[in-house]
């Protein structure tokens, strides 16, 4: 062939060869662009998508192990300060230390481990490192003697030349501690902790190991304000800004492709710690990136595939098509020719496949369009099979492709990897192996459902993992149909959403916590209503038989007898309102953990006994009989004389209270070893078994309506319960129901070895005399001024009056005085200024001038601010006249002694 004819067939505006050559060609190589690009772009989103959320998973992940981690440590330190080793001084310096060793060696992240005397001092620790040296102004020591106390990430101080450094590197510690408390509850000290910072290292390399070196992940641990507390060694102690920071620190769990600074994109997850149970957490901020070019590198690869693909099928293509043309278009011609034949009758005349030549180039054309249209269709299928397949296997889903009726047929390799199944245990049915039993029954349920309607649906169901694991999936399936509309296939894939599983019980707990929340709320409400109206009738009760008898003394006269009557009756409520205001105190005391114990050897017999006499009179009056059993060998007890006595008041007084006239209330007392048990035991009105439950609650009352028919606040029972487990004791109720009477059962350990102890005699005999004392009294309520005086005057004191601070202190000034009573709360200058001044004055003098603040301000807060602003003594309103004669007696001697 010579070369005009050669390039006539390659010139495309003269040969038919040429142009259908490079017409194919260029189709296929621009449709294999396209189809790289689209399938590039989709792959690229949902690979983002899904390794984004595996980041943010491992972030999670990451974060959880150390809230959990810490949770471990947080519980080791509140369990060792509860040891007896260490909460007790009886045991020996060597045996704590050995105990300390023993625990660092079992769990080798800690490394240091102290106990710490109240001053400050460390007592004993591993390795005696640091013991005598003093650590009170360190967080460990002054936040761990208050709660359990967890330090954020530092660098080792006084320790970073005592222990050894591990590959050379600095040391770095968590801090923890918790108070050491003695069975009474109090400070014995504190045990502290240094738990390596290295253990975090390990968190972390146990979940990058299974990823492996090439997955090119790395991990950060940040404190709260972006600062790099775990990650690489170039970033260590720097502070992150990039909005995946910013981002976390609003508590946000999600992903982000940012970029860094100097180091390009990456795909970074995020999670923040937000602590374990009763763990508080530290708020550490959780990153782990991968290079966007790694995370995305499967989808460029297959993206250059496609692209590689289209180039050689397009160059093939082209030269299949210039190298075909010339046996296309001669037969063309002889096609026409043998045609024409036909046309003019010849209809036998065979039509064979002849050579075409460009004057038929429309047939030729039509003819070739023809052929290479169906064997580009055949090669576009099978490519697009081919494709479809490749992407199938490369998306981290699950993808499977179900006959009509449900049979598998195909399952990508992500199902193979996750499941652990062979393609001979996945077909047909054998899939089902993988799904949890309690899904089984509604996900085949769903899918008959949706063949029956031939409708798309979707499934939620866990699927268990080659390890084991089961994870919840979503599946979404859709029928495919052929030209009539018939279902030939069913096409599935199904993605992870354990992660919002896991946000989803999240949710419904948080709910479930609101809800109860807000009944308890809604209960506390409630009773408070209750308790005011309560309260408000029982102070106000005692007040109208004082103020009526008051003003009927006043107004008119009596014989001695009804005199007497109206004095005991006012007495008698003033009291009663006295007691409800002590309740009340004791209750706060109780609340706020400061209700103290005088803690002596008590004989319950005598205590008891008082208590009777105590409540015989209430008895007598309602015809009731006290029958007491009471055990004289029952073995002394360790406690509060006066509390205990209380006690046992509170539960005779309820007794008496709910007993009808003529019952009987028993008291027993008996050894039941190792404890003494008290028995209370009446024939009175019983208890709801609904209202069991609550009989020792604060303010809670049987019946609180408006027509009950006894009075009180609901304070004495709560009382007696808290001030039985101040002691170490139980106490419990028993009543078969309304009518059927009630059984209060108080139970108290015994000492083991104890004696009985002489009574201590009275400080103060019964008639005190303030013969020649001279006392001055401040109060700017003239009341309680005249009472004052009259009861010190009868006592042979000389009184001396003052309404306000200024008018006594001129008084000191002009005559001065043995002792001074005087009240807080006065109008221009309180109780609290005046002692202060009174101070100054009587600096001058060989012994100050002692002080009684007598005052309503009666909490402990109030007694101890008394106290430390100069005063003696504190006494609460009201008083009784013994009371405050024996308390100026106690701190001024008479003049003839001096």
């Amino acid at each position: 062939m010579t070369f005009p004819s050669r390039w006539v067939q390659l010139n495309p505006s003269r040969s038919l060869q040429a142009r259908l050559g490079l017409a194919t060609g260029g189709i296929v190589l621009l449709l294999s662009i396209l189809l790289s690009w689209l399938v590039g772009y989709t792959t690229s989103v949902q690979l983002q998508n899904t390794q984004g959320q595996s980041l943010a998973e491992l972030a999670y992940q990451m974060a959880d192990k150390l809230d959990r981690g810490m949770f471990e440590r947080y519980r080791e330190i509140q369990i060792l300060a509860a040891l007896p080793p260490i909460r007790e001084a009886t045991y020996s310096q060597p045996a704590r230390r050995s105990l300390l060793e023993k625990l660092q060696s079992t769990f080798s992240d800690y490394a240091w481990i102290a106990l710490i005397d109240p001053q400050g001092n460390v007592l004993t620790s591993t390795g005696g490192i640091l013991e005598g040296v003093s650590v009170a102004s360190r967080d460990v020591f002054q936040q761990g003697r208050n709660k359990t106390f967890v330090g954020d990430v530092h660098d080792a101080v006084m320790l970073a030349k005592l222990l050894p450094h591990p590959n050379g590197e600095p040391l770095r510690f968590l801090d923890l501690a918790a108070p050491v408390l003695s069975e009474q509850g109090q400070f014995q000290g504190v045990i502290a902790a240094h738990l390596s910072w290295a253990w975090a290292e390990e968190v972390k390399k146990s979940l990058l190991e299974p990823l492996g070196q090439h997955s090119q992940v790395e991990i950060f641990v940040l404190s709260t304000d972006g600062k790099v507390l775990l990650g690489p060694d170039a970033l260590q102690g720097k502070t992150l800004t990039v909005p995946s920071v910013q981002k976390v620190q609003a508590n946000q769990n999600d992903y982000l492709l940012e970029s860094w600074a100097g180091e390009g994109k990456f795909l970074t997850g995020f999670a923040c710690a937000q602590g374990y149970r009763d763990y508080p957490g530290l708020d550490w901020l959780v990153l782990v990136r991968q290079k966007a070019e790694v995370a995305l590198a499967p989808a460029r690869k297959l993206q250059r595939q496609i692209l590689g693909l289209g180039l050689i099928c397009g160059v093939g293509f082209a030269l299949l098509s210039w190298l075909s043309a010339s046996r296309i278009v001669d037969p063309m011609l002889e096609i026409a020719a043998i045609a024409n034949r036909m046309r003019q009758g010849d209809q036998r005349v065979p039509i064979p496949l002849l050579e075409g030549r460009d004057e038929l180039a429309k047939l030729s054309q039509s003819l070739r369009y023809l052929v290479s249209t169906l064997n580009g269709q055949q090669e576009a299928l099978y490519q697009s099979e081919e494709q479809y397949r490749l992407l199938s296997e490369a998306l981290p889903q699950f993808v499977w492709l179900l006959d009509p009726e449900g049979q598998v047929e195909y399952c990508n390799r992500y199902w193979y990897n996750y499941t652990g199944l062979s393609e001979a245990q996945t077909l047909g049915c054998g899939w089902e192996v993988a799904l949890h039993p309690e899904d089984y029954a509604h996900t085949r349920r769903q899918w008959r459902q949706a063949t029956k309607t031939g409708a798309p649906c979707e499934i939620e169901y866990r699927m268990r993992s080659a390890t084991g694991e089961y994870r919840w999936y979503l599946a979404s399936l859709g029928p495919a149909h052929d030209q009539a509309g018939r279902i030939i296939k069913w096409v599935g894939t199904a993605i992870d959403i354990e992660a919002r599983k896991r946000v989803e019980v999240e949710r419904t707990e948080l709910l479930n916590r609101e809800k109860t929340a807000r009944e308890q709320a809604e209960t506390a409400n409630q009773l408070k209503d209750e308790f005011l109206a309560v309260l408000s009738h029982e102070l106000r009760s005692p007040l109208n038989p004082i103020l009526g008898w008051a003003k009927l003394l006043r107004t008119r006269q009596f014989d001695p007898e009804t005199t007497d009557q109206a004095l005991e009756t006012i007495e008698r409520n003033a009291k009663l309102q006295a007691q409800l205001v002590e309740d009340l105190l004791d209750v706060s005391r109780i609340l706020q953990g400061k209700l103290s114990l005088n803690v002596a050897t008590v004989n319950l017999a005598t205590t008891i006994q008082s208590a009777i006499e105590t409540v015989r009179l209430a008895a007598t009056a309602k015809s009731i009989q006290i029958h007491a059993e009471l055990d004289q060998w029952v073995g002394l007890v360790a406690g509060d004389a006066n509390r205990l006595q209380q006690v046992v008041w509170n539960l005779l007084s309820n007794a008496v209270k709910f007993t009808p006239a003529g019952g009987n209330v028993e008291v027993r007392l008996e050894a039941i070893a190792p404890y003494a048990q008290i028995q209370v035991i009446d024939t009175g009105r019983g208890i709801r078994p609904e209202f069991l439950p609550h009989v020792f609650d604060h303010f809670r009352q049987a019946d609180s309506s408006t027509t009950r028919q006894f009075g009180g606040l609901g304070l004495g029972l709560a009382i007696v319960r808290q001030v039985v487990e101040l002691h170490g004791g139980t106490v419990q109720v028993d009543s078969l129901g309304e009518g059927m009477g009630a059984t209060f059962t108080v139970r108290l350990p015994m000492m083991q070895a104890a004696t009985e102890t002489e009574p201590q005699p009275s400080l103060v005999s019964e008639e005190t005399s303030l013969e020649g004392i001279r006392v001055l009294v401040v109060d700017d309520e003239a009341d309680m001024r005249t009472l004052a005086s009259t009861v010190l005057k009868q006592a042979g004191a000389e009184v001396k009056l003052a309404a306000s601070a200024s008018e006594a202190l001129a008084v000191l000034r002009q005559s001065g005085a043995d002792v001074l009573v005087s009240d807080i709360g006065m109008s221009e200058m309180d109780g609290y200024r005046l002692i202060r001044q009174v101070r100054t004055i009587d600096q001058d003098l060989e012994e100050p001038i002692p002080a009684i603040a007598l005052t309503a301000y009666a909490a402990d807060s109030d007694q101890k601010q008394a106290l430390s602003a100069g005063f003696q003594k504190h006494l609460a309103k009201p008083v009784e006249p013994d009371e405050l004669i024996q308390a100026i007696a106690t701190l001024v001697k008479p003049k003839a002694s001096r």
